[in-house]
């Protein structure tokens, strides 16, 4: 099985520069179509539940991940993957492959531990999920869910326990991609007209390369936010501050790009379609501000990414956070509106930042708004968040401050 070969080379060649996906598509680009959806159901589901996999491991080995060769690891941990969470594909066919691949690195030793404890998974490794299911403790949920502790204890601490638990559960899900227009070129994926909002379209593709040339991406969360904050971006001169993760027209009150201010990456490293500008310029009339940030808010999209979290970068995230709201705000003509918008659902980053930023400046207010209940729930007490509540949403945190007259 080529999909097999290729998710264990993209697995040991993941990185924090590039997603799974980009990862995936750099090893085995020429991958035919079902061997390639093989590849990326195992990638996913092994990164959207690695502290489960490395669990499993340690319990049915009786010693840690990091005491097997690397090669072993990798291949118990998405052989369970493969046995766990696609019982559609033959469990003997599968457990072969995983033991071809290690007998064809010269790894015989490796083969047969991976042979025997994946054959003894069926029976102890069910029991033990079965076990963690019926726990109404929060850290045997997360562990069920894959969930990192460190991503656990900012999330209760944001949310308490009981939402907690929810927001996991929603970060847990398989995504699935939505764009605006059709695809110039014949596509694999099915994709069919959004029942939330007109003009966009979801899909059942989980990445970009299943979809023709043609299609603008947006989650289906921010095509629904958008015309809430365009409506109040005043016309007239905009800059984007920070990293935005898509097309500025798509927020743009003119439906064009507008100019992008980035402090901390190199040109080559600004979006295309975006020009830079080396310095905050005065006057106005909107700043829109997406900074950098954990992206909690979009861990079902890239599960790698709170694998790479660390409550301790909190700190760090939030001092650019902040200086770039303070920064927005600078910019501002009288009356002019700065747009805060993070990926991440984290106080730390979201209410915290728009209180300090408020606090700075004696003519800065929030300008709170109505948005329908089925979309955001209000922050506290800043700000509304929106939760990946369908598999083509993700989560979002957005404040609307006003520089007064």
């Amino acid at each position: 099985m080529r999909g097999v070969e290729a998710a264990l080379l993209t697995w040991r060649n993941l990185s924090r520069s590039s997603s799974w996906g980009e990862t995936l598509q750099a090893v085995a680009p020429d991958l035919e179509s079902r061997e390639r959806r093989l590849a990326e159901s195992l990638l996913f589901r092994g990164l959207r539940r690695r502290a489960l996999w490395l669990f499993l491991v340690s319990r049915l080995s009786r010693r840690g991940i990091r005491e097997l060769p690397a090669a072993t690891g990798d291949a118990l941990i998405l052989g369970l993957v493969g046995i766990v969470e696609m019982p559609l594909m033959p469990p003997r066919s599968l457990i072969n492959a995983f033991v071809q691949r290690l007998a064809l690195q010269g790894d015989e030793a490796g083969g047969r531990l991976v042979n025997g404890l994946l054959r003894r998974c069926h029976e102890e490794g069910i029991e033990i999920l079965e076990k963690l299911a019926a726990s109404g403790d929060l850290r045997d949920q997360a562990l069920l869910l894959g969930f990192p502790d460190e991503g656990l204890s900012s999330l209760r601490d944001s949310w308490g326990t009981h939402e907690a638990k929810r927001i996991m559960k929603l970060l847990s899900m398989r995504p699935l991609l939505s764009w605006w227009n059709r695809p110039a070129t014949r596509i694999s994926a099915r994709f069919w007209p959004s029942p939330a909002v007109e003009g966009l379209f979801r899909s059942d593709a989980l990445l970009e390369n299943h979809v023709g040339h043609g299609a603008l991406f947006q989650s289906e969360t921010s095509a629904r936010l958008a015309p809430f904050l365009r409506d109040r971006l005043p016309r007239g001169g905009g800059l984007f501050l920070g990293e935005p993760h898509e097309a500025a027209c798509l927020l743009s009150p003119e439906g064009r790009e507008v100019p992008l201010w980035n402090e901390a990456s190199p040109p080559m490293a600004i979006p295309a379609g975006y020009d830079p500008v080396p310095a905050p310029l005065s006057g106005r009339a909107w700043v829109c501000v997406e900074p950098p940030s954990s992206e909690s808010g979009r861990w079902l999209r890239l599960p790698e990414r709170k694998w790479a979290f660390r409550r301790s970068h909190l700190a760090e995230l939030a001092r650019k956070q902040e200086r770039l709201l303070v920064a927005a705000l600078e910019c501002l003509a009288p009356g002019g509106i700065a747009l805060y918008r993070t990926a991440s659902l984290f106080k730390e980053e979201n209410e915290q930042i728009v209180a300090r930023a408020l606090a700075s400046r004696s003519d800065a207010v929030e300008w709170a708004f109505d948005l329908p209940r089925d979309l955001a729930r209000r922050g506290r007490p800043w700000g509304y968040y929106v939760l990946p509540e369908t598999p083509w949403a993700e989560g979002t945190f957005v404040a609307v401050l006003m520089r007064r007259s």
